[in-house]
């Protein structure tokens, strides 16, 4: 069975001049298991982010409540509930976009969900993505999603990620053969013992972002907490947030630490990329070397 795309509540992109806008991705450092602590961080990101004249800041992945192990259905809140609220509030207030990642209380009474909203400036929830593809990690402590998510924005069409689905190229590049332009990416990329043992680092986090965005000729945006993220202390999140253009260049970053990553983008500057240097996506239509 095809993956099965869906933007909730998506208004076509307008035909004005609505094709540039300032992004920001928030890196945060979480209090695990304490909302009233880690909402007052998006506050006052969200503050910055519209003193900036942002005009959408993508959050974290459990940006509200880190990972809890055996805790989540505790934390975990209904979709619209007290936190999407709060941050329907943050959006009005501060006339920007913003998609926060979530614990999402199952309807059912089942695993929560590991989700991103996305709430438009006027306060409204624009689209609801589920985690579709989990970690090994967060299998039994998490409901699977059921389709990927795509949302028209004002100034393009986005496909939304979070955290390890970014590490599939066929599901990324499934969101641009349908549009989008610009991938938001809410992650939680930890580092553990097992990851130090390999030698793994954060480098690989980023190449992996960068790898989507001249492999797709599009905008990637990540969104990463950084330090303890789970309450056992064993995981740590590793930074990193940028803006990545579609040719590599890192627009913006928070390497370490807490902060805001701010980017001007004209979508329209990638057409003479995709043009004249990396005719990836028509490429890849046209030519399929596997083919029997």
């Amino acid at each position: 069975m095809g993956l099965r795309f869906e933007a909730l509540h998506a208004e076509p992109a307008e035909e004005l001049d609505m094709r540039r806008a300032r992004l920001a991705a928030a890196q945060i450092t979480v209090r695990p298991g304490d909302k009233e602590y880690n909402l007052a961080r998006l506050r006052e990101l969200a503050a910055e982010a519209g003193r900036q004249k942002v005009d959408l800041v993508c959050f974290p992945e459990l940006c509200s409540t880190g990972f809890v192990r055996d805790g989540m259905g505790e934390l975990a809140e209904p979709i619209p509930g007290p936190t999407t609220e709060a941050i329907a509030k943050l959006a009005k207030e501060h006339h920007l976009w913003i998609a926060a990642g979530l614990a999402e209380a199952h309807p059912e009474g089942r695993e929560p969900y590991n989700s991103v909203a996305v709430i438009g400036a006027d306060g409204e929830l624009k689209a609801l993505h589920r985690k579709l593809l989990l970690f090994p990690g967060e299998v039994g402590a998490f409901s699977t999603g059921s389709h990927p998510c795509l949302v028209d924005l004002p100034f393009t069409r986005a496909g939304v990620l979070i955290c390890y689905e970014y590490a599939f190229p066929g599901y990324v590049s499934g969101m641009v053969d349908r549009g989008a332009e610009l991938i938001l990416h809410p992650a939680a990329w930890v580092m553990t013992p097992t990851k130090a043992r390999l030698r793994y680092n954060a480098d690989g986090f980023r190449a992996v972002g960068m790898a989507r965005a001249v492999e797709n000729t599009v905008w990637h945006l990540s969104a990463n907490q950084y330090g303890v993220y789970d309450d056992s202390g064993e995981m740590e999140a590793v930074g990193r947030s940028a803006i990545i253009a579609p040719w590599a260049e890192v627009l913006a970053e928070v390497a370490a630490g807490e902060g805001l990553a701010i980017a001007e983008v004209d979508f329209d500057s990638a057409e003479e990329w995709r043009q004249r240097a990396a005719p990836y996506l028509a490429g890849r239509k046209k030519y399929d070397p596997w083919r029997e």
